[in-house]
């Protein structure tokens, strides 16, 4: 009886174990759509304002200090706040011209790289892990949003910066007396002017014209006034304020995005540390 209740001990014992090993495991930053895994580099940006991004792909010669051709295979994206994370992988495309020097790498960029799908994702909030489609089909709406945002800050950009250039490539955040050119300062005075602000020329609404949300109060009348019929719902109703909060350098990555990895990036350098 002893024996077997030991045995018993010890199924339940490993099958907690083998649970908890399930809920620890992260999204892989390496996607498995190539035949050889053991052929694939993976680079780390050595830029944490888009929060920390692993690009993964295949080079065309190992060889350590020449330049060479990069084939990106996925890119994986990971950041934290207060209460949770969320850790994406893409599957995706492009090519950059590489030359490695020891653990550090420069790229430029011969071909854009593209964003082809959502692969895998786990988010945490507080004590709740979601993953696998359920964390993708959260994650796919929240990047939605985040993207008809950042066009909608883009075409309201002169609010905050005197120049194209400065639309396209604002800083992140700014201390100081140049705060107010931080990208982060833009998207909350622009998105949450009843929490940050109202900036030039807008004013605060009437009373009768806030939409109470959870424990805020949005100004519907200035939304109206600002953003596309399309986006009410999602800024009247504090969503789009919950993505900002959780999610605020994916909003500085959506907004970059074609300056420094897409479309727009094409021979641009960008730095790295080899991981593998």
């Amino acid at each position: 009886m002893i024996k077997k209740g030991l045995c018993s001990f010890l199924l339940v014992l490993f099958a907690l174990v083998f649970l908890s090993s399930c809920l620890t495991q992260g999204v892989k930053k390496v996607s498995g759509s190539a035949s050889d895994l053991e052929t694939v580099q993976v680079l780390k940006l050595n830029d944490a304002d888009y929060g920390t991004i692993y690009v993964s792909g295949i080079l065309s010669s190992n060889d350590a200090g020449s330049e060479t051709k990069f084939e990106v295979l996925s890119l994986y994206w990971f950041n934290n706040w207060a209460e949770g994370w969320t850790e994406v992988r893409f599957s995706a495309s492009g090519t950059l011209d590489i030359s490695i020097n020891g653990k550090s790498a420069d790229a430029f960029i011969a071909v854009p790289i593209e964003i082809v799908a959502v692969e895998d994702v786990k988010i945490r909030y507080r004590d709740t892990i979601i993953e696998h489609d359920a964390a993708v089909r959260q994650f796919q709406g929240r990047s939605d949003r985040i993207a008809a945002a950042v066009e909608i800050l883009k075409e309201n950009g002169s609010l905050f910066w005197s120049s194209e250039a400065e639309i396209k490539y604002p800083r992140y955040s700014i201390k100081g007396s140049l705060k107010e050119k931080g990208f982060v300062n833009a998207v909350q005075q622009l998105f949450f002017p009843e929490l940050f602000g109202y900036v030039s020329p807008y004013v605060q609404s009437e009373k009768e014209e806030f939409i109470r949300a959870d424990e805020y109060s949005w100004d519907a009348g200035y939304t109206k006034k600002v953003f596309p019929e399309h986006f009410h719902a999602v800024r009247n109703s504090g969503t789009i304020y919950r993505d900002w909060i959780e999610s605020k350098r994916y909003f500085y990555f959506l907004y970059r995005y074609d300056e420094v990895f897409g479309k727009e990036a094409v021979g641009k350098q960008l730095h790295f540390e080899l991981k593998n």
